[in-house]
């Protein structure tokens, strides 16, 4: 299924060392009232379980990532005017816009697609945490496998996207410790997986999403 998305990578002035909440933050108090606002803090952030608009910090370059032509359609109204990205009492200049504004797959595919984690993956809750703690290496790659087809699979509901066949998962993936992960009780996962699944490149999936976790990014 090809559904619309509009990527955004932006390049400051100085180093971006905040978080992705601090730019959502700033993104909805500077256009407070304008449609984006609705995916921020209004009515069309509640109507979706999956976020439309994400926020992330990518090799240290803030970036959002619309997906859905309403979202979109949003993101395209404020980029004549986003200029900087103002963070208590430091402003980070935008002096280069990466834009990608264009429809993408998403949803089953034939051959296996390889991916990497650009952000860590929030794949356990407290409750599977516990249980994931207590596995053999073997039984913690199959359960890290199946935990990455319910994501997809959930994408999958989230647009009613069909699923004729069985989604398989081949992951190559490290646990990171709650000391690396401080964010999360739970820690997250780093690295490579592959899936007869298309996903759009920095589209997230997991837990956290909106605090800019479990970005994908396609390899080769």
């Amino acid at each position: 299924m090809l559904i619309q998305t509009f990527f955004l990578r932006m390049k400051t002035d100085v180093m971006f060392n905040r978080a992705p909440y601090h730019v959502r933050q700033y993104i909805g108090e500077t256009f407070s009232g304008r449609p984006i606002d609705d995916f921020i803090n209004g009515d069309k952030r509640a109507e979706f379980t999956y976020p439309q608009l994400q926020f992330k910090v990518i090799q240290g370059d803030p970036c959002m990532i619309a997906v859905g032509d309403d979202a979109v359609n949003a993101m395209r109204e404020i980029m004549p005017d986003l200029e900087e990205v103002h963070i208590e009492g430091v402003a980070f200049h935008i002096v280069e816009k990466q834009i990608v504004d264009a429809e993408k797959e998403l949803g089953p595919a034939r051959t296996f697609i390889n991916y990497e984690f650009a952000t860590p993956w929030i794949g356990l809750n407290e409750q599977n945490f516990l249980q994931f703690k207590y596995y053999y290496r073997e039984e913690r790659i199959a359960f890290i496998n199946r935990l990455l087809m319910q994501n997809m699979r959930f994408l999958s509901q989230e647009y009613n996207i069909p699923i004729d066949n069985k989604i398989v998962i081949k992951s190559k993936i490290r646990v990171l410790t709650n000391q690396s992960l401080t964010t999360s009780p739970t820690g997250g996962f780093v690295g490579e997986f592959r899936a007869n699944f298309e996903l759009p490149d920095y589209i997230s999936i997991g837990n956290m999403i909106s605090k800019g976790f479990g970005a994908v990014h396609r390899l080769g």
